[in-house]
């Protein structure tokens, strides 16, 4: 077995729960982002055809089509959206720049340390191994439900309502 499979082997379950949770939480981010679309453009979520544009569209251009949408409405004054450029956008690209951490990553184990690996070739190449702690990435999926809190808020004027837990 290679050094990198048997690094990457040793990786701590609790970050792999991590991984996991990240990516569901982004999973979940990008379906109320496509719900939210469908909103702004006026259409019905029940009827398939306002998922067609949506459903294979990657995150960043459904972004730029969220602020062309925004930026074709008639707000009122005050309105939630009108926080969309300087609240709501900059927290979506924060989340993904962190989301792609962690889930384009290679994770190996140095020293009793978790060590994340990225390259890069845009513009030119970049390599990159850096610590990862189980905080950091517990922030990222905290700032991930942030983010789509913070854009449900700003389409809806409203927060999320949460569903009861078992028990409750």
């Amino acid at each position: 077995m290679s050094k990198s499979a048997e690094n990457q082997e040793q990786v701590p379950k609790e970050y792999l729960q991590a991984i996991g949770e990240v990516t569901v939480r982004w999973n979940a981010l990008e379906g109320l982002l496509h719900l939210c679309l469908i909103k702004l453009l006026g259409k019905e979520m029940t009827e398939g055809r306002s998922h067609v544009v949506f459903a294979h569209m990657a995150f960043p251009q459904k972004l730029d089509v969220l602020s062309a949408l925004i930026g074709e409405l008639q707000l009122p004054p005050g309105h939630s959206l009108g926080r969309y450029k300087t609240e709501v956008q900059p927290l979506l690209k924060e989340a993904q720049t962190k989301r792609n951490l962690i889930i384009h990553s290679i994770y190996g184990v140095e020293e009793g340390r978790v060590l994340v690996s990225s390259v890069s070739a845009r513009g030119s190449l970049k390599m990159k191994q850096e610590p990862i702690t189980l905080e950091e990435m517990t922030a990222v999926s905290s700032l991930i439900v942030r983010a789509g809190a913070t854009l449900f808020i700003a389409v809806t004027g409203h927060p999320p309502t949460q569903a009861p837990h078992n028990g409750q």
